[in-house]
C-alpha cells in the first residue's frame, strides 16, 4: 500500500479500529487489567498517526477512549463511568493517545522531510559533478531539465536561449518568490500558472537563456522546492561559460 492509500483509509481506520480492537478485548478483560487494555489502544492510534495523518490520529485517540469506555468499564456497553479509576484511565488514554499520536505524526513528516532533502542534495549534486568534469552543456541542459521535472513533478520543462521575443512569463527567484511583473504569485496556494512559469539562466552576469517550467494545475509548491530548483539552474548556467556570450 501506498503513502497516499493508506493516508486516505487512515479516517476511516481511525474511527473503526479502536472498536474492534476494544470489542476483541473484551474476553480479556477479567484478565488483564483496565490500564494494560488501555495501552493495547494507544498501540492502535499509534499505528493510525503513523500514517501522517493527524486529524486521524486525533479521532483514533477519540474512538480508542469511547471504545474504551463502553466496552471495558463498568456499566458495560454504556458510556457511563462508576469508578473514579476507570475515569482517570479513560482520561489518560485520551491525554496519552492525543499526544503520542502528534508525536507519530511530527516524526513521520520530520522523516518524509529528511528524505525529501536527501533526494534534492543528490540532485544538485550529480548535475554538479556533470558540470565539474566538463560534461558537454548541451547533456547538463538536458540533464537539469529531467531533474526539475522529477523535482517538481513538471508536466513539461525545457530549455530556451535567450531571445528577444521571448513570452512574457512568471519568474522564479532564488528565494522560492514568483512574480508575475509587479504581482506576487503564491505558489503555495494557486501553484504555477497554467501558462507555465520561468526560471532565468545566467552565466557571468549575462541572462544565456530560461527554463520554462509547466506544472499540474494547482499543485502547490513551497519557496523551498522553488529555490531548489533555481540551484539546480544555477548548475547549468555554470555549464554554459564557455559558450559564446549571444549578441
Amino acid at each position: 500500500m501506498t503513502s497516499t492509500d493508506a493516508r486516505r483509509w487512515a479516517l476511516p481506520a481511525a474511527v473503526i479500529a479502536p472498536i474492534v480492537v476494544a470489542a476483541a478485548l473484551i474476553p480479556l478483560r477479567d484478565d488483564l487489567v483496565s490500564t494494560n487494555i488501555a495501552l493495547l489502544l494507544v498501540v492502535v492510534v499509534v499505528a493510525v498517526a503513523a500514517t501522517g495523518h493527524r486529524v486521524a490520529a486525533a479521532v483514533a485517540a477519540l474512538f480508542a477512549a469511547g471504545a474504551f469506555n463502553f466496552f471495558h468499564t463498568e456499566p458495560y456497553y454504556s458510556l457511563r463511568i462508576n469508578s473514579s479509576d476507570d475515569v482517570e484511565t479513560a482520561v489518560l488514554l485520551l491525554v496519552v493517545g492525543l499526544a503520542v499520536g502528534e508525536l507519530a505524526v511530527r516524526g513521520r513528516r520530520a522523516r518524509a522531510a529528511a528524505a525529501v532533502g536527501r533526494r534534492d542534495l543528490a540532485s544538485l549534486q550529480g548535475l554538479g559533478a556533470l558540470v565539474a568534469t566538463g560534461e558537454d552543456a548541451d547533456y547538463v541542459l538536458l540533464a537539469a531539465e529531467s531533474e526539475l521535472t522529477h523535482l517538481l513533478g513538471l508536466v513539461d520543462c525545457r530549455f530556451e536561449a535567450a531571445r528577444q521575443d521571448d513570452k512574457v512569463l512568471p519568474v522564479i527567484f532564488r528565494d522560492g518568490s514568483v512574480l508575475w511583473g509587479p504581482t506576487t504569485w503564491e505558489t503555495d496556494r494557486w501553484g504555477l500558472p497554467s501558462d507555465g512559469a520561468t526560471i532565468p539562466v545566467w552565466s557571468r552576469g549575462v541572462r544565456l537563456g530560461r527554463f520554462v517550467l509547466r506544472a499540474p494545475l494547482a499543485v502547490p509548491y513551497t519557496a523551498y522546492q522553488l529555490s531548489q530548483a533555481v540551484a539546480l539552474v544555477d548548475q547549468a548556467g555554470a555549464s554554459l561559460a564557455a559558450r559564446p556570450t549571444p549578441a
